[in-house]
Parts: C-alpha cells; structure tokens; sequence
C-alpha cells in the first residue's frame, strides 16, 4: 500500500503505508534543503510514523520506506501543513461519500473534482488542504483487500499527497480492518 496521509496539524502529520516484508520503515522530509528523518523502532509490514515540529502552512518532499533504499521517493511526495490555529487563511477541502464503490460512478466524481480543482488553483497552495469521507470507504464488506482495490489503488495519487480524514460507515463496520488501517 502506498504512502497515505493522516491526522494533520499545523507542527505535524502521520504518514502510513503497508510494505510486503518487514523493515524499519523510515521518513525523511525536506523543506528549504533542510532534511530530517524519522524511523520507526521496530521491524513491521504496516507502517505509521508521526512526523513532528513541522511548520504550519508549509511544503515539504518526502521519501519513505527503507533507510537506504526508499521505495516512495520524488518530487511527487510532497505535503502541505495545515495554517496555524487561530489563523484566517482559507481552506479548501473534499467531502466524498460512499467512494469506495468501484466503477463508472465512482471515476466521474473524481474526475469532475478534479476538473473543477484545475480550473480554480491556488497560486502557492495544494490544491486541497484535506480530504473528508462521510462512510463506505470500501465495499461490500470492509475487508482489508476491499480497501485496497477500492480506496486505496483509486486514489493513491491524492492520498499520497493530501491528508485524508475518513468517517466510517456500515460497509466499513462489517470487519475491523478500518481501524487497522486508519489512525
């Protein structure tokens, strides 16, 4: 599973992805060629690391996966921070439900999103803050696998760059495998 974004604050974010053998997972951010690392203590196959004293309202590039040799890596694996609390900057966000029904459907909601986004960019800005689910993020069942198919290979290119925040929903309530995958 590639790298996916969680819990953002304006000094952090949780960045998580699946390897198929166990390693120490490591990320290594850069921002204004400063860089900075972050490893996990153990050796796992699901990996979760919370990235911290980050700057608010800030780019940064990352790498993730072995310490020596990334498996996620370039000018594709950015993020952005979220404003300082308190402050008045706008945001821009994406409520989606029920997306994790394969299809026809699904593909012409994202398309249609992101034919609205490129027309109304941000100048110096991601072109969304966040990104959140109201439920049924993966279907029929909620297994793992399902997941996978149906929410994380369809949307690995914005989940890989913006920080998502999924509600779950009765599909999603059939197995545990949310709150494996979820922080």
């Amino acid at each position: 599973r590639a790298p996916y974004l969680q819990m953002p604050s304006p000094d952090g974010l949780t960045l998580r992805w699946q390897s198929l053998e166990n390693y120490q997972g490591t990320v290594s951010i850069t921002q204004d060629e400063a860089t900075t690392a972050f490893s996990e203590s153990n050796l796992l196959e699901k990996h979760e690391l919370r990235l911290q004293q980050l700057k608010p309202l800030t780019q940064y590039f990352y790498s993730a996966g072995k310490k020596d040799s990334p498996e996620y890596q370039g000018k594709n694996y950015w993020f952005v921070t979220p404003p300082k609390t308190g402050s008045t900057v706008p945001v821009r966000f994406w409520v989606t439900g029920d997306q994790g029904k394969l299809g026809k459907i699904q593909r012409k909601v994202k398309k249609s999103a992101f034919k609205w986004l490129k027309n109304n960019q941000r100048p110096n800005r991601a072109y969304l803050d966040f990104w959140l689910t109201t439920g049924d993020n993966a279907y029929s069942s909620g297994s793992n696998q399902q997941f996978q198919d149906t929410f994380f290979e369809p949307y690995k290119n914005i989940l890989k760059n913006i920080p998502v925040w999924p509600a779950y929903g009765n599909h999603d309530a059939r197995r545990w495998a949310f709150f494996d995958i979820f922080t």
